[in-house]
C-alpha cells in the first residue's frame, strides 16, 4: 500500500493504528464473552509461565521481527526495492 501511495511505510502503520486496535479489542471480547458461556476458565496465577524465563529462552525469535519493523519504518526500505 505504501508503494501504491509512494507515502512512507510509517505512515500507512500510523494510519492503521486505531482499525487494528478496535479489531483486536473486539476479537478479545468475542472470545471472552464466548468462553464465559461455554464455562470456561483461565489458568491459576502459579500455572502461569514466566515472562521473563520465556523471554531468556525463546526472545531471539523476536529478532526477525524487530529487523523487519525497524527496516520498514525507521530505515524506509521497502519489499519491492531493487538492490
Amino acid at each position: 500500500m505504501a508503494e501504491i501511495l509512494a507515502i512512507p511505510y510509517g505512515t500507512v502503520a500510523t494510519a492503521a493504528i486505531i482499525p487494528a486496535l478496535f479489531y483486536y479489542l473486539s476479537a478479545y471480547w468475542m472470545i471472552d464473552f464466548y468462553s464465559a458461556a461455554a464455562g470456561l476458565k483461565g489458568l491459576k496465577q502459579e500455572d502461569l509461565p514466566v515472562f521473563r524465563k520465556i523471554m531468556a529462552e525463546k526472545g531471539y525469535l523476536l529478532v526477525p521481527i524487530i529487523v523487519l519493523l525497524l527496516c520498514l519504518m525507521v530505515f524506509d526500505y521497502s519489499p519491492y526495492d531493487q538492490p
